[in-house]
């Protein structure tokens, strides 16, 4: 379950996330009547074992105060969206809080509270109840926020949304061990760090100021990727994330087709690809040339790829005695039948691979550091798939 946003994003202008200037407001405090009109799911908590409310939604109240929470410990649902609040302190207070929105704030630190936890270092007579956070989704979008600190004191939580903030370096989650959804996009991060050895499944990193995806080569477990409207251009280090089937480069600066042609080895999962708005896309027959190597395609940029458009990417670069099969065709069609001027020709007869004699420095456009890194990692691939043989 995923929380959306109410109200509208913030302008992003020069690659900066921009919102109102002013970030104090005049606001209303949470009252019991408003509480009352926000209550939903009357149930018997899983914890408890009691009955209560168990969700409270008060989004778009010009909230400024939410102290009045602490009276409500049993809540596990909490909507506090679209209002003015700067301080999320009062939800230590709240120890079975599961999913929380607080997304459109004007909140500047991430999580930063802590929940009483009962354990061989922090033991008391009545703590056995305490057990730390529990929240597992938590939405902060359009917020304040410009430093990550160590979210370690919220073990559990499985899905952070932090898009439209003003976070330039990635920290703070190297013990969020059940996190599978990720969301960093539109804000000011130029490397890709901090994410090592995670579970995360979805990771968006759209519209930041990021030159190179070195820093992904440990997620194993990713499969769904978006670096769309960053600088890249240079996508070789995607090859050792093997389970993607979803990939979001759109709007980047990669320049050569044949880049793709480093993914194919690996990744036999890869089902979609977004490539609109980069320079290799205005070559003659770019769909044909990346449906071409990367034969497990479904989808491309907008379009689902058909057995037709399977079948020209095959004819294009079919070869016999240096024609292509496409040549061939047309030349055995005008032989048998020469007063036929029907035959109708999907592509052009002189098309050429301009790619085909480009180096890996040039193909790639990359430094001699990422070049050794990328054929370190492709060394490593190569010596498991060895030692997989064997055993």
């Amino acid at each position: 379950m995923e929380f959306e946003d109410e109200v509208a994003a913030p302008v992003e202008a020069n690659g900066v996330v921009m919102k109102d200037d002013a970030v104090q407001h005049s606001g209303a405090a949470l009252t019991k009547e408003l509480v009352e009109k926000g209550f939903h799911s009357l149930g018997k908590h899983p914890i408890l074992q009691k009955h209560a409310y168990l969700g409270l939604n008060v989004p778009s109240l010009q909230l400024t105060n939410i102290s009045y929470l602490s009276n409500y410990k049993n809540l596990m649902y909490l909507d506090i969206s679209n209002n003015k609040i700067e301080s999320l302190t009062v939800l230590s207070e709240l120890p079975m809080l599961v999913q929380l929105n607080a997304s459109n704030n004007n909140i500047t630190d991430c999580l930063n509270f802590k929940l009483p936890l009962c354990d061989e270092n922090n033991m008391w007579a009545d703590g056995h109840n305490s057990i730390g956070s529990m929240l597992t989704l938590v939405n902060l979008s359009s917020n304040y926020i410009s430093i990550l600190n160590d979210l370690s004191h919220h073990a559990y939580i499985e899905c952070l949304l932090l898009s439209k903030n003003y976070i330039s370096k990635i920290n703070g989650f190297s013990n969020l061990q059940f996190l599978k959804v990720l969301d960093l996009s539109y804000n000011n991060i130029q490397v890709i760090e901090g994410l090592d050895n995670l579970n995360i499944n979805e990771l968006n990193l759209e519209g930041n100021n990021i030159k190179s995806l070195t820093g992904l080569e440990s997620l194993s477990r990713l499969t769904v990727l978006n670096v769309a409207k960053n600088n890249v251009s240079n996508i070789a280090p995607l090859s050792a994330c093997t389970r993607l089937e979803s990939v979001d480069i759109r709007y980047n600066n990669v320049a050569t087709i044949r880049q793709t042609e480093l993914l194919a080895p690996n990744m036999e999962y890869l089902s979609y690809l977004y490539a609109e708005g980069n320079p290799f896309c205005s070559k003659m027959n770019y769909r044909l040339r990346i449906i071409h190597r990367l034969p497990t395609l479904v989808h491309l940029d907008a379009t689902v790829i058909s057995p037709d458009e399977k079948i020209r990417a095959s004819n294009l670069y079919n070869s016999n005695n240096g024609f292509s099969d496409i040549q061939m065709r047309a030349e055995t069609h005008h032989k048998n039948l020469p007063d036929d001027n029907n035959f109708i020709l999907f592509e052009r007869l002189d098309f050429v691979d301009d790619e085909m004699k480009l180096t890996m420095e040039e193909l790639l456009y990359v430094t001699q550091e990422e070049k050794q890194s990328f054929l370190k990692q492709s060394a490593n691939n190569i010596a498991a798939q060895f030692t997989s043989t064997l055993f």
